[in-house]
């Protein structure tokens, strides 16, 4: 739930844009999902530090389909950590209106709300004062409602800004 809590943030601030990194590389959120890729809008992705520096949250939304990924790592540094209760990852297909958007993916898991508990790693490589980067391979598990209870292998990489921005 903090995960979409966090998602909600990030999609409902004001004013964004499509900032680059420092060295004028564009920001990116890309992957796959069980071999399908997955490409953020660039206006459908973005990264929020919350408390001074205690949680990151990072989303990609593809705002045409409506599909949208999840990170969030409590106390961030550099290096690889495993899903847990403080590393979630969800995956939801289909965000917008309908039964679609209650479908969602997510590891670790947990409180009676998905069927299994989700494995893989999140990796930040970078992490400064105002962008973060990595990779994450996760698998996440059906959400308890799902009517689709296949597992889904998450892949994939993000360079983001945290900067303020209506996501999508």
């Amino acid at each position: 739930m903090r995960t979409i809590a966090l998602a909600i943030a990030l999609t409902t601030v004001a004013c964004g844009g499509s900032p680059t990194s420092p060295t004028g590389q564009a920001e990116q959120f890309t992957g796959t999902v069980n071999g399908q890729s997955f490409t953020a809008s660039s206006n459908g992705r973005g990264a929020l530090r919350t408390t001074s520096t205690s949680t990151v949250s990072m989303v990609g939304a593809n705002c045409s389909s409506g599909a949208n990924l999840n990170l969030m790592v409590k106390n961030p540094a550099v290096g690889t950590f495993p899903v847990s209760q403080d590393v979630n990852v969800q995956w939801t297909p289909d965000a917008r209106t309908g039964t679609a958007a209650q479908e969602q993916w997510q590891a670790p898991g947990g409180g009676g709300f998905t069927v299994g508990t989700g494995s893989g790693n999140v990796t930040i490589t970078s992490l400064t004062d105002v962008r973060v980067t990595g990779s994450f391979n996760v698998v996440v598990v059906a959400g308890f409602n799902n009517q689709d209870k296949t597992p889904k292998t998450v892949t994939g990489s993000f360079e983001l800004s945290f900067a303020t921005r209506t996501i999508c």
